[in-house]
């Protein structure tokens, strides 16, 4: 997963300020929110991958539109390649992490229940 943040880091430092947008995921003149260049950088599967594996769009979009109070830079390209950056060290969880957490406490609950 680290090579695959890498690589999109990479890919995101690289696209200029003003491919950017907020709010929508591509504008008609060209522009794209965060999950747009995922797209533009992998298609369909590196989105979806994206969303399983490293942040849903309702973990992204806040960081993308300024909305998130831990991600304060001045454009969204800089939040979310900031965001990225903590999921990377390990200071954000994945949305793969936060499924398997839920998943091991409804398997827990379901264990406690069995033996009571």
């Amino acid at each position: 997963m680290e090579l695959i943040i890498d690589e999109l880091i990479l890919y995101l430092e690289n696209t200029k300020d003003e491919t950017w947008c907020t709010d929508v995921v591509k504008t008609n003149d060209g522009k794209s929110c965060v999950m747009g260049h995922v797209f533009d950088f992998g298609g369909n599967k590196m989105w979806e991958l994206f969303e399983a594996m490293i942040a849903t769009t309702f973990m992204i979009y806040p960081v993308n539109d300024g909305e998130h109070p831990n991600y304060q830079q001045p454009t969204a390209k800089e939040r979310c390649i900031a965001y990225l950056k903590a999921v990377k060290e390990g200071k954000e969880k994945t949305s793969y992490q936060l499924w398997e957490e839920a998943g091991n406490e409804i398997i827990a609950e379901k264990i406690d229940k069995a033996h009571r």
